[in-house]
């Protein structure tokens, strides 16, 4: 606190003082819980030489700083100073072949995300560029599912029809993953029939495999409510048939389609679903979800 007022007072003296030490310690201090402090206001009165040189002593060490719970201040701060062509594209330079590692990472995601939309006619689309591809990676953990969740609800004209492509042409993969499963529903309820359609169609030949499965079958429930035309009708179709509603029926996760199925359907499909549920009733009766299933239909 007292350097930070003495640069307050005579910020181009100090500056000249400690530039060459804070060079050295430079990356002690930035990812020091109160010396970050000091190297975010020392930066706003940097040069942009100055800070080229800082971000060369720093470099590499730049995904360790990124991911720092200090660090990621300094960066964040020092991206709102960029003003150079030169050390913009040098901060690129040094993003871009860890982009993916950043946006799985609590810190390391504000970098990425700050730096695409300051600067974005130059880098932002590259980077965007970036995420799409690497989008199904992402996807699938912890918290760069959720930046792609994020991502989707920006609704950014610039990314987001590509985005949902990529997603879609990978979603058989997403959709049995822990955290993938979650973004393809964030894409149903955006409420883009034309997905809903494009998902069923993939998921329709195979629905036992992925009405029973822990993760699919919370996506399949759901895009019935998103798909329409021969897209439901045919998902509709391969539920109701005698031999995939028996699979169903009896499974702890299929069971849950075969509810929404049955809501669905008319009243003669009802009664022909509800005659070749009830056979079954006796091995519906031996299961721990058995009698709840009975209750409901």
């Amino acid at each position: 606190r007292y350097l930070q007022q003495l640069l307050e007072n005579n910020p181009k003296e100090l500056i000249d003082t400690l530039f060459i030490p804070l060079c050295k310690n430079a990356l002690k201090l930035i990812n020091d819980p109160f010396g970050n402090y000091l190297i975010q206001k020392l930066i706003t009165y940097f040069n942009q030489e100055q800070m080229l040189k800082l971000l060369t002593i720093i470099s590499p060490s730049f995904y360790e700083i990124s991911c720092n719970s200090h660090g990621t201040r300094v960066l964040q701060k020092m991206i709102g100073l960029l003003s150079s062509p030169i050390i913009k594209n040098y901060f690129y330079e040094l993003v871009k072949p860890i982009v993916t590692p950043l946006l799985k990472d609590l810190n390391g995601t504000y970098i990425v995300q700050k730096f695409a939309t300051q600067n974005l006619t130059e880098y932002g689309l590259k980077i965007n560029a970036i995420i799409i591809e690497n989008s199904s990676e992402l996807c699938t953990h912890r918290h760069g599912c959720c930046v792609i969740q994020k991502y989707l609800e920006t609704k950014d004209q610039t990314m987001i029809p590509a985005l949902l492509d990529k997603l879609i042409e990978d979603s058989l993969l997403l959709i049995v993953d822990q955290f993938g499963n979650y973004v393809i529903q964030t894409i149903l309820l955006m409420g883009d029939i034309k997905y809903g359609n494009k998902l069923a169609e993939k998921i329709s030949p195979n629905i036992v495999f992925y009405a029973k499965h822990k993760y699919s079958s919370n996506v399949v429930e759901k895009c019935f409510d998103y798909c329409n035309g021969i897209y439901l009708k045919n998902l509709m179709n391969n539920v109701q048939k005698k031999e995939n509603l028996t699979k169903l029926i009896l499974d702890e996760h299929g069971n849950y389609v075969v509810q929404k199925a049955l809501s669905l359907s008319s009243p003669k499909k009802q009664k022909n679903m509800l005659g070749t549920i009830k056979t079954l009733f006796d091995k519906l009766k031996t299961l721990p979800f058995g009698e709840r299933v009975i209750s409901r239909i």
